[in-house]
């Protein structure tokens, strides 16, 4: 999990920097936007900050030795022959960069406020190389996604140069040839003697429900705030005798608003990663409300299975365990890491039933695991009639770390339960399933069972490959990436000692990754197999034992990466 510090920002004035790293094709990005003067009502001073980018200051940088070298456009020209140049949008692309290859260039700040100002970094890393590349403001690594805030000089007039850089280290092995990664970079400025939230300790605020809890909307705007839903909604929050508050609190009827974004990283004292509580439980306590994010941003939300409690049970994971004819709308979730065992879970809700509707929904940069059960980008299992509209999920991995036959795996939705209804709309799916299986006794009989880029188990097949009648598509993408080419080896050791008895569960995918890590494994082939069996990924819709998954549906453009092999 990335260390982000949530802070509340007042003024800002926001310099976004886009870097497309490798092929760009027709793309153009608001590099800089940024208001002269921005009038604020805590104190009768004024925040006043301008910032411009200096196209001039652009240097490149190929093992540490500056190139002074362009091509017959102008750009710059790294050692490889790669390219960096500001496009007529003042947009900086970096093209075909190798490991070695360095950018650096300035933004200039003026500030003209008349009270004391504070100033931060931030910025938002998405794309294959994203864990890749080293990124520094004045010099300084920036390791997590908002560096502290650092004070100003007052002085009117006060010129600031931001030196920022990004990097593809020259120890990056093949793997992360012909990858792309898009930076977005943001100056963010606030009156220095604004009340600025600390971290989140881990208390529980429930005040905003119960000095009204007759009313009918609701405002939240602190991590302390959320945890507070969770336990109304969980049946563990404690009041005084005489609160007169009757638990569990389901919201039917009633909204709640994200007022601001959040953020729910917390450590323990041995550094340690603590879980946020599900809002719900599972089967039986249900939130039941409209959830409006109103476009804001829930960061860093962490859950563990084993450190919550939650194993081989009915309790569900994710934000939401468990929502019924619930809405839940305008919400973006980043870099959320979950994982369980054999509980039914999705980043955003674990269980979904009745009559819901998700609506303008962003996952990014977020990992959700699971050893059983259903697993879902989205929502874990689903029941009655659930409508996806504007609903994407990008940048993150969907697991299965044992592909057993009961881990269901997908994209949106791990599986359907009884006579679900979908709805698809404006959907965009670009991740990675690691759904696999470990040690199969025939890999291409179980290929990769139930798991989809869509939904994991549709449970419904036609001529032997998973269909799903019950979904209407709209207008939706899937994106592959080059993580799709699994293969597989037989390996000697693993055919022994089976409870199958020998000859069972005797091959392995390469990969190294969960599971195994890589060759270093005594090997064995059978018979007209070569070193490498390529078992590629290519369903939207997961398969069962002598079930194919289904690749295509109506309303559903697929993409696969360059160079895709079928098998």
């Amino acid at each position: 999990m990335n260390t982000r510090k949530h802070t509340k920002t007042l003024v800002s004035a926001a310099i976004v920097i886009i870097l497309s790293i490798c092929i760009i094709a027709g793309q153009t990005f608001a590099l800089f936007t940024s208001k002269d003067s921005v009038n604020i009502a805590i104190t009768a001073g004024k925040v006043n900050v301008t910032a411009n980018i200096d196209e001039n200051s652009l240097k490149v940088f190929s093992k540490d030795v500056e190139q002074t070298a362009t091509d017959v456009d102008g750009k710059k020209l790294f050692e490889n022959s790669g390219t960096a140049s500001f496009d007529q949008d003042a947009n900086l692309v970096l093209d075909r960069v190798t490991p070695g290859d360095k950018a650096t260039f300035n933004i200039v700040v003026t500030n003209n406020s008349n009270v004391d100002v504070i100033y931060r970094v931030k910025w938002d890393v998405q794309g294959e190389l994203a864990n890749a590349l080293v990124k520094t403001v004045d010099t300084v690594e920036i390791t997590s996604n908002t560096s502290d805030w650092a004070e100003w000089d007052i002085t009117t007039g006060y010129v600031k140069t931001l030196a920022l850089s990004v990097e593809l280290p020259l120890e990056i092995v093949d793997t992360y040839q012909e990858k792309t990664a898009t930076i977005s970079y943001a100056v963010e400025f606030a009156q220095a003697n604004a009340d600025l939230p600390d971290e989140w300790d881990g208390t529980i605020d429930t005040a905003w429900y119960t000095d009204n809890p007759d009313a009918t909307e609701y405002t939240l705007s602190t991590a302390e705030q959320l945890a507070g839903l969770s336990a109304l909604v969980n049946n563990t929050a404690t009041f005084a005798e005489d609160a007169n508050i009757t638990l569990p609190v389901t919201f039917a009827g009633k909204t709640v608003y994200l007022d601001e974004d959040v953020d729910l990283f917390l450590e323990d004292e041995n550094g340690e990663c603590v879980s946020f509580d599900p809002i719900g439980y599972g089967y039986d306590i249900y939130f039941e409300g409209t959830f409006d994010g109103q476009g804001h941003t829930i960061s860093n939300l962490y859950q563990n299975g084993w450190d919550l409690g939650l194993s081989y049970s009915t309790e569900g994971g994710g934000l939401f365990a468990s929502v019924k004819n619930a809405t839940i709308k305008n919400l973006n979730i980043d870099n959320a890491e979950i994982v369980m065992e054999c509980i039914d879970m999705g980043i955003v809700a674990g269980y979904s039933y009745g009559d819901c509707l998700y609506e303008n929904i962003t996952v990014t940069n977020s990992v959700i695991s699971n050893y059983n059960r259903y697993t879902g980008g989205v929502v874990g299992e689903v029941n009655g009639t659930q409508t996806f509209k504007n609903v994407d999920i990008i940048d993150s991995t969907v697991s299965a770390l044992w592909g057993t036959p009961d881990a269901a795996v997908g994209g949106i939705v791990g599986g359907k339960w009884g006579n679900a209804t979908l709805t698809f709309e404006d959907c965009d799916v670009k991740i990675e399933i690691d759904a696999f299986n470990d040690v199969v006794a025939n890999y291409q009989y179980y290929n990769y069972r139930l798991a989809g880029m869509l939904i994991g188990n549709t449970e419904e097949a036609t001529d032997g490959v998973a269909t799903a009648s019950f979904l209407t598509a709209t207008n939706c993408t899937v994106t592959y990436g080059d993580w799709m080419n699994y293969t597989y080896c037989e390996f000697e050791h693993l055919g022994a000692g089976s409870y199958n008895g020998p000859g069972e569960w005797k091959f392995a995918r390469i990969q190294a990754g969960y599971g195994y890590d890589g060759l270093d494994m005594n090997h064995t082939h059978g018979t007209d197999e070569s070193h490498e069996e390529l078992l590629v990924f290519d369903q939207i819709f997961g398969g069962d034992k002598g079930i194919r998954g289904g690749k295509a549906h109506p309303g559903v453009t697929v993409n696969y990466p360059a160079g895709y092999e079928n098998n």
